[in-house]
């Protein structure tokens, strides 16, 4: 039996780390373009099919042009290209971004809009490179399948590499911008291990200009008036940022596309979003009663709660450790004794709980979509059956505030299912408006009262329509298109 013919192990390792370098764009990707569309269904989706797309022509095309000139001087090129515009992403990602959501084209078409701007031009590039690597090592053609298949599957690999050192590891130490800065001088690297010298020149520059650039990741960015801190965490993108309003500093966190998920006023024990206040006013009807909050943010709400009620129990379930640490430093959250945080998903942690809760306060809904996983009739049940006899649960929500075909009206059904007693109310600052806005949300077993809190405006009454929504499940909950 004739062996294998020997690959060349700097083709393979070049084929290895093209893969790799593919998967590692691919997923930092979404964490770029989260805090602009979000982290959806429909921004998964837009990422993942254009990306295949691009992959597929830069497949077809890369070997079209290895069967014309099949020269490791023509696949470093490409490499070299493939750099270039994965630099160019980088520089440019911000303004970009910035100029697509300004067009407010919507979650889906704006997301597709900005992968085609920002990666598909890069991963068509490094779609070429695996074609070619399999022409450059076809020595033997009765062995070919075999040598194809190789070079594919140390692209799989790569790719397989990528995939659990991005989600594992680079993400938690090092931000989007530095990561694909590295991935740039990845691909300069591997161009320079192929047998063509005379790009070496220009090669060595681009990797002094990325190494400076990773020193100074911010130097291209976007700029974020009044910005205090750009960070990433394993799960988000965390700006936190002053503004001046009304004579005061406001100093908002954002993790999302559409603004401040919550905020404090320096120097005052004044709270500026009206949901907060809200739940303030639902906690103080429980008097010292045992609290879970879904969703800490700033941990304003727990921050407030320690002031007023520094006895009160209060469990926090906020799956990243990073804000956290953002709260203490950055918004004068200081932990008592009788206030636990668990970094747990917090369906998970339904799921598993053993605890009585008076009081469970919902705040972990993003601007444009839901965590489905909370939204359904399973984890509504779990709430219902973590609460006490008494117990009293409140949401923030965000949706239209009407009862045809909203998330709001499959919500409310949803939590119609676990829960005797529902009340929805729109916010005072909402002024009636018929827009996507926060809505608040409060259930009991027990009666509840007619007016929760000063901060709320009209109550929103179903009809018998509204009453008929589907329910959301874990099988099925469509909350991207319902919440368009």
């Amino acid at each position: 039996m004739a062996k294998l013919p020997r690959l060349p192990y700097r083709l393979m390792a070049v084929a290895l780390i093209n893969g790799a370098v593919i998967m590692i764009v691919e997923l930092t990707g979404s964490r770029i373009i989260a805090p602009y569309f979000g982290s959806s269904l429909y921004v998964w989706t837009s990422i993942i099919g254009c990306i295949l797309v691009a992959l597929s022509v830069g497949y077809w095309y890369g070997g079209r042009l290895a069967d014309r000139q099949p020269r490791e001087s023509v696949l470093a090129g490409i490499l070299l290209t493939g750099a270039l515009f994965l630099l160019g992403s980088r520089l440019l990602q911000d303004a970009i971004m910035g100029s697509v959501s300004a067009v407010s084209p919507g979650v889906l078409l704006g997301s597709i809009m900005v992968t085609l701007l920002l990666f598909v031009p890069t991963t068509f590039i490094l779609g070429m490179v695996s074609p070619f690597v399999a022409k450059l090592t076809l020595i033997d053609k009765k062995h070919a399948g075999e040598s194809v298949g190789l070079v594919f599957s140390a692209g799989t690999v790569g790719s397989i590499v990528g995939t659990f050192l991005t989600g594992y590891v680079l993400f938690q130490y090092l931000g989007n911008a530095r990561i694909i800065l590295i991935c740039v001088m990845i691909l300069t690297g591997a161009g320079m291990l192929l047998k063509y010298r005379k790009l070496l020149p220009y090669q060595i520059v681009l990797l002094v200009i990325v190494a400076v650039l990773v020193a100074r990741s911010s130097v291209f960015a976007y700029p974020t008036k009044g910005l205090v801190l750009d960070r990433d965490s394993a799960y988000n993108r965390i700006i936190v940022s002053d503004v001046q309003q009304r004579g005061r500093t406001l100093r908002m966190l954002q993790t999302d596309a559409l603004g401040a998920q919550s905020g404090i006023y320096l120097g005052s024990d004044d709270l500026p979003f009206n949901y907060t206040r809200a739940f303030l006013d639902v906690a103080k009807l429980s008097q010292d009663g045992r609290t879970l909050l879904i969703g800490g943010g700033a941990f304003t709400v727990p921050r407030e709660l320690a002031r007023i009620s520094p006895q009160r129990r209060v469990d926090t379930v906020e799956i990243d450790p990073a804000l956290v640490q953002v709260a203490k430093d950055y918004f004068d959250y200081r932990p008592p004794a009788s206030h636990q945080v668990i970094h747990e998903d917090a369906r998970a942690y339904l799921n598993n709980n053993k605890q009585q809760y008076d009081l469970i306060l919902v705040d972990a809904f993003q601007s444009l979509t839901p965590p489905f996983q909370l939204t359904t009739h399973e984890a509504i049940s779990k709430i219902q059956k973590s609460l006490s006899t008494d117990g009293v649960l409140a949401m923030n929500l965000i949706s239209r505030p009407d009862w045809q075909d909203s998330f709001l009206a499959t919500q409310y059904a949803t939590v119609r299912q676990s829960f005797r007693n529902i009340r929805v109310y729109q916010y005072k600052s909402s002024g009636g408006s018929s827009r996507s806005q926060n809505i608040f949300l409060i259930a009991s077993n027990s009666e509840l009262p007619s007016s929760p809190s000063l901060e709320l405006d009209r109550e929103i009454v179903f009809s018998e329509d509204g009453l008929l929504s589907p329910v959301l499940t874990d099988d099925f909950a469509p909350v991207e298109a319902l919440t368009q």
